[in-house]
């Protein structure tokens, strides 16, 4: 993991959000990339990897790629996550 290297990894359970309650199988790992778009805004990806393998691209936002951003918006999205 590395912010530097601009992608993080988090272990994520108990979501928050509604949509990924009802899911058959739960989110488990979290993708957050950062993406440099033209014009040079930076676009933050946050991907989830659901525990039977598939992946479920979720939610980008124009912000800058840092820890901080990052884990505001997963406490959005989960009650609990962690850093891989």
């Amino acid at each position: 993991m590395s912010f530097k290297k601009n992608i993080a990894f988090y272990k994520v359970s108990q979501p928050l959000y509604e949509n990924y309650k009802e899911l058959d199988s739960p989110i488990v790992k979290c993708a957050a990339k950062r993406v440099q778009i033209t014009g040079g805004d930076d676009l933050l990806n946050l991907e989830f990897l659901q525990e039977n393998g598939s992946d479920l691209n979720s939610f980008s936002y124009i912000l800058p790629f840092t820890r901080k951003n990052v884990e505001e918006k997963l406490a959005e999205l989960f009650d609990e996550f962690s850093l891989l």
